[in-house]
């Protein structure tokens, strides 16, 4: 059964703003999460795409993918895989080379 992990985190470009709209844990396991966001106005080239596991001593965000390459909306991390594990994500529109401010945290919580 999949599990949904409403987030309202926003992701600057420019002045327009654009949430993280929901995070899945796919499978009975919760062997990944599937972040997914509505797009922002104008053309995106790609997407980077943050992560932070505290219970594995990160303190700062790493970058998962730093560039995605592609304007889809949706990234999915198979790496997400520590049981009883917090994971925070955040996300960045890339256009023409240029990246946006960070979103807020959208969290999701591996059983």
């Amino acid at each position: 059964m999949n599990a949904l992990v409403r987030a309202r985190p926003r992701v600057r470009s420019g002045t327009t703003c654009f949430p993280i709209i929901a995070i899945y844990r796919n499978g009975q396991d919760a062997s990944c999460v599937t972040l997914s966001w509505t797009a922002p106005a104008g053309q995106v080239d790609g997407y980077e795409i943050l992560c932070r596991r505290p219970k594995q001593g990160e303190n700062e965000l790493q970058t998962l993918v730093s560039n995605t390459g592609s304007s889809a909306t949706s990234y999915t991390d198979t790496t997400a895989t520590e049981p009883g594990e917090r994971y925070f994500y955040r996300v960045k529109a890339i256009r023409n080379g240029v990246r946006s401010q960070r979103s807020n945290f959208a969290k999701a919580d591996r059983p």
